[in-house]
This record gives C-alpha cells, structure tokens and sequence, in this order.
C-alpha cells in the first residue's frame, strides 16, 4: 500500500478531505494504516500540483475519528 495522505478535514456532507501529491483515480478504494477499507475517492479537485481528494467512509466510519490519519491505497 502507498500513502497518499493525511485527512485533513471533515465536511456537513459526512465526506473527508485528503490534500495528495499521489494521482489517485475517482472510485479507488482507501485503507487505513491497518490494511481495513475505509471508504472510496469520489472526486479530485484543486489544482494540478496539489490536488485535493473527497473520500466517502464506508457505512460504519466516523469522519471525525479519520481527521488527522494517514489514508493509503493500493
């Protein structure tokens, strides 16, 4: 697994945002450190050079409890 980030904040949509320099596509899927899917990219934005990932948790997740924590993908 390759890191491609720390999660950064949470929005009033119940989504994460992850700043990348990693080019992650649209529907990868995204683990925490313990190998454990937590959710999927669903958008990419930003600028080319620092673009910024909006990740769905998965049914179950908590986004507050991801603020702060390193997402990998494989």
């Amino acid at each position: 697994m390759k890191i491609i980030g720390n999660v950064l904040h949470a929005t009033a949509k119940n989504t994460v945002v992850v700043p990348t320099t990693t080019k992650v596509d649209v529907h990868s899927r995204v683990y925490n450190y313990k190998g454990k899917e937590i959710g999927k990219v669903i958008d990419v934005f930003g600028s080319v050079k620092k673009p910024y990932l909006l990740i769905a948790p998965k049914k179950g997740i908590r986004v507050t409890e991801l603020i702060g924590k390193e997402i990998y993908c494989k």
